[in-house]
């Protein structure tokens, strides 16, 4: 068999072939792939601590969240009382090994959340680490966006800077 016959009939194969291993395939549907999340994640956002030179981490306050399918709304909050001297910056580290998209982190006098808006620390997506603010009693807020599609969180501390 040979010239335009032969061609029909090997496109006609390749067709039948290709149509039968779409029917068997469980190939992608369209939608956009997303990294599952890590096996080690619960039902609630990581606890964030504040780490203390010379003392214990200091698990901050969760406030307002999205997390995986479900969530939760706070108001600002006192946070978790902690004292810090104002030479050491403040570093935060996640209780859980989770994907971290990005963070900031702001503070505001404890009492007075919003004396024209909180004002800025930082903001970054690789360290947790950031300069204190200045000597007194503040509220410091971290918020952070979670990769791979779990969502958000804000931990909350009443900072004494001494």
């Amino acid at each position: 068999m040979s010239g335009p016959r032969s061609a029909t009939a090997i496109l006609a194969v390749a067709c039948i072939a290709l149509a039968a291993m779409a029917c068997g395939s469980s190939g992608p549907t369209g939608a956009p792939s997303v990294s599952p999340p890590p096996a080690s994640v619960g039902s609630l956002p990581p606890d964030a601590a504040l780490l203390v030179p010379d003392g214990d981490p200091v698990v901050g306050q969760l406030g307002a969240y999205v997390w995986r399918e479900a969530g939760s709304d706070s108001p600002w909050l006192p946070g978790a009382p902690v004292s810090v001297v104002p030479t050491r910056s403040l570093r935060f580290a996640m209780s859980a090994d989770v994907p971290v998209d990005g963070w900031t982190a702001r503070y505001a006098r404890t009492g007075d959340p919003f004396p024209g808006g909180p004002l800025a620390l930082a903001n970054g997506s690789a360290t947790l680490e950031v300069d204190p603010p200045p000597s007194g009693t503040w509220t410091v807020v971290l918020h952070v966006r979670f990769g791979a599609g779990l969502g958000d969180a804000a931990y909350y501390w009443r900072v004494l800077v001494e």
